[in-house]
């Protein structure tokens, strides 16, 4: 949900649009569970076989008397299944397969896992055939197997060649020596020589033996290789599994996009939901009101009159502490009221015994006569000829003597309204009007279908929002940042049952 955004929770409920579009959201997991399905089932088959090479058991005396400890032989395990990708036993399993394979295949269909409380590594490939996937494992394992017989051989193999050079240059000073002693008997240096060079002689000879020994034991530390571990199994496709993900994906997704639409057009029920969005508090409730006329003059009953008092009350407050002079009424979109409602304000304002001026700068469509909620005025003085003479204030018409309201009409020929709003005289005309009225309420249109209000606005100590029920909260949101760009200040709103 938008931050400032009324939430479904305060309307509708969370699940309230999904169960209007129960039907849509089963079509939608129907439709693409069975393209799921149908994706799947013409996919190729892929098999899973696994083989195993199993590790020296670290119980074995053979690999006690290594002098090996368990957890070198658990970290040997996960260093030795590192090693089974390497070139020399992909290129030696790829060319014993039948038919081969290039090594970078087998690389790409080849999974390696280590299990050191098993001692084992477990060998794991993929392909198109169940006899295929378990022939790439087991020759994937035997070939590691080879690779590492043979580099522990040949590692071995060096280690003694090289002690046995050592041990034919020992034995040589061991024939020095000992003809040296031969020649001076009482010598002792030379009897020690003799005995240094018997012992390095030993040394050498218990290292080649252990060397060979344990090289017979233990070889590379692999016991062997078992074939693969039970029968391949089907990886893929798996319609059932595959349809049912598509269709819980594609519900999630419609799902999703219900509430997004559901969110963008949630509209206002409760009076206090704009406050919300708006950051604005509510300034009173207009309810029904069956005593107005048709052409929406007021017909004097209290029940008429008091909603508006009480949204004057409200505002009486903002007014008074801050030497307010100029009030826009408007609305977010075209038939919430704000025209009777500037109207009742207005009124309500004039019988406080302020002096009090009414505008209605509605210069789009109005008729020049007036509207339903403004009388007509049988003067022709109207808003466009105050801003072309903005400091000739003569000609006002009292809209009602009692409330000492006056009144400026709009006119609706105008070529180019925002221009004439932005240009030189609307400033004067409202400072000049500041100096004869109290208090000045100018009706505008509303704010998401014209640039009137905005700019009205921006010459406004603030703005007073009419919201009607059922007006989305996307619009709401959008006034309010229209707003927001030229500086406007919303007071509050009133909430108008109309």
């Amino acid at each position: 949900m938008r931050v400032g955004s009324l939430t479904l929770a305060t309307t509708q409920g969370v699940f309230a649009p999904l169960r209007r579009r129960a039907y849509f959201l089963a079509a939608s997991f129907v439709v693409a569970a069975f393209a799921g399905y149908l994706l799947s089932a013409a996919r190729s088959p892929v098999y899973e076989a696994t083989a195993r090479v199993v590790l020296m058991n670290p119980a074995s005396p053979a690999f006690a008397e290594s002098g090996n400890s368990l957890t070198d032989a658990q970290q040997n395990v996960v260093t030795m299944a590192e090693r089974v990708k390497q070139p020399s036993t992909l290129r030696a399993a790829s060319s014993a397969l039948r038919p081969p394979m290039e090594p970078f295949e087998l690389a790409a269909h080849l999974e390696v896992t280590a299990d050191p409380a098993l001692f084992a590594i477990r060998v794991t490939t993929r392909a198109s055939t169940p006899e295929r996937a378990a022939a790439m494992a087991l020759e994937t394992a035997s070939a590691f197997e080879a690779v590492e017989d043979r580099a522990a051989r040949v590692a071995a193999e060096e280690a003694i060649t090289g002690l046995s050079s050592r041990l034919v240059q020992v034995e040589t000073s061991v024939t020095e020596a000992a003809e040296r002693v031969s020649a001076s008997p009482g010598s002792q240096v030379a009897q020690a020589d003799l005995t240094a060079a018997i012992s390095r002689r030993s040394a050498l000879q218990t290292q080649i033996d252990d060397l060979t020994t344990r090289s017979a034991l233990l070889g590379s530390g692999i016991r062997g290789v078992e074939a693969a571990i039970g029968s391949p199994t089907l990886v893929s496709p798996r319609p059932l599994r595959d349809a049912a993900l598509t269709g819980l994906l594609a519900l999630v997704g419609v799902a999703g996009l219900i509430w997004y639409q559901a969110d963008r057009r949630a509209a206002v029920i409760h009076p206090r939901d704009p406050v919300k969005v708006l950051g604005a508090p509510l300034l009173g409730e207009i309810p029904h009101l069956p005593s107005l006329r048709e052409d929406g003059v007021e017909a004097g009953s209290v029940e008429t009159k008091e909603p508006y008092e009480f949204v004057m009350t409200a505002l009486h407050p903002l007014l008074k502490a801050h030497g307010a002079d100029t009030l826009i009424v408007t609305s977010a979109q075209v038939g919430d009221g704000k025209t009777l409602t500037a109207l009742h304000l207005a009124m309500a304002a004039g019988r406080d015994g302020r002096r009090v001026l009414l505008i209605d700068a509605n210069l789009r469509t109005r008729p020049s006569g007036g509207s339903r909620a403004l009388p007509p005025i049988a003067d022709n003085t109207d808003l466009v000829d105050f801003l072309e003479h903005p400091q000739n204030l003569g000609g006002l018409e009292t809209l009602d003597e009692r409330a000492n309201v006056s009144f400026v009409r709009g006119r609706s020929e105008v070529l180019d309204p925002p221009a004439l709003l932005r240009g030189p005289g609307l400033p004067e005309f409202l400072a000049t009007a500041a100096e004869k009225f109290d208090l000045v309420f100018i009706d505008t249109p509303d704010v998401l279908s014209f640039s009137d209000a905005s700019t009205l606005a921006s010459h406004a100590y603030g703005v007073v929002l009419v919201v009607a029920p059922d007006t989305p909260s996307a619009e709401l949101e959008e006034a309010r940042e229209r707003l927001g760009l030229v500086g406007a200040r919303i007071l509050g709103y009133v909430f108008n049952r109309r």
